[in-house]
């Protein structure tokens, strides 16, 4: 079973209609195995309910608590109770959700009358101290349906959104340790490897660029390195994430360049200067076939690759 929305991945959501069908096609399927079923349709009410209805472990509570700001409301479980407790007289009937839910918010109007009450006292207090001119009609200025409407939706969502940041910022100060104790792993000298993006090679191309760290950044609790590769010094430094360790497989040539006689360089040149192996970044856009020095690639001596006029063919200075 599969649940086609769209595009595969979804950049406005990041992926979570994807992730909610997953687990629905996995709710399904353990629904399905579970009671010996072939109709997947047939488990469309139960599943969606229980995936509703199921306490998250980052919220704890229950999409439909933060949605609604209170327990569901559904007779499917109250008529599946009766039935596996064999209940055949109205008396023995339990007492149903919605019931019990009518009790606690009678109770949550009453405590609400009783804080409206103080608040009204305490108002009423205070502007006895204020000139005659300044008084304000309690009767106008105060409504009692702002405070009726924060009793139980606000409290629920209060609740899931503490629990997910306490979630949230926990993990993040995971993260920032994990970063922190890898990045001390590493010193001046130390070859390393940066990630080449696509539109900087071929499929063909390497996709690591070698580098040396020359220098070592430390602000605001962050820890930033700055590279040099064999054509220059890379202008901007770039935090643990980007760089892959290279210290057991560092090359020779890397490891004997003269730091002091490098210029700097952008990142994006070093990249087209690495793939191509050649002395300049630059590819051309011929409307021949690159077989004069007319073509930059072939007055440096050097073959045009794919970044080259992509979408025309004949070119001569492909190489063999």
């Amino acid at each position: 079973m599969m649940f086609v929305i769209g595009r595969p991945r979804h950049p406005q959501s990041q992926g979570c209609v994807e992730r909610a069908n997953g687990i629905l096609c996995s709710a399904l399927g353990k629904w399905m195995t579970t009671y010996n079923s072939s109709h997947w349709s047939d488990g469309l009410l139960p599943v969606i309910y229980g995936i509703n209805t199921r306490a998250s472990v980052v919220t704890k509570t229950t999409p439909y608590q933060v949605m609604f700001g209170q327990a569901p409301r559904s007779y499917s479980d109250f008529w599946k109770l009766v039935k596996e407790n064999g209940i055949v007289d109205e008396e023995n009937l339990p007492t149903p959700i919605c019931d019990s839910n009518d009790d606690i918010i009678d109770n949550e109007n009453d405590c609400a009358d009783v804080i409206d009450e103080d608040i009204i006292q305490l108002v009423q207090q205070l502007s006895d101290e204020v000139v005659a001119s300044s008084l304000v009609d309690l009767s106008l200025s105060y409504s009692p349906t702002v405070t009726s409407q924060k009793t139980r939706h606000d409290l629920v969502r209060k609740i899931a959104t503490d629990n997910y940041l306490n979630v949230a910022n926990k993990q993040m100060k995971h993260y920032q340790a994990s970063i922190i104790s890898e990045a001390k792993k590493f010193n001046l000298n130390d070859c390393v490897d940066l990630q080449i993006h696509t539109v900087d090679r071929t499929n063909t191309d390497a996709k690591l660029l070698q580098c040396l760290i020359i220098e070592k950044l430390e602000k605001y609790g962050k820890i930033t390195f700055k590279f040099a590769c064999e054509y220059g010094k890379l202008e901007i430094p770039y935090s643990i994430e980007h760089v892959v360790d290279l210290k057991m497989v560092c090359p020779e040539a890397l490891k004997h360049i003269v730091i002091d006689d490098l210029n700097g360089i952008t990142f994006i040149e070093a990249c087209k200067l690495y793939v191509r192996t050649s002395t300049t970044g630059r590819t051309c856009d011929c409307k021949g076939k690159c077989a004069t020095k007319q073509c930059s690639c072939k007055k440096m001596r050097v073959f045009c690759s794919t970044k080259c006029h992509s979408k025309r063919g004949g070119c001569a200075n492909m190489g063999e």
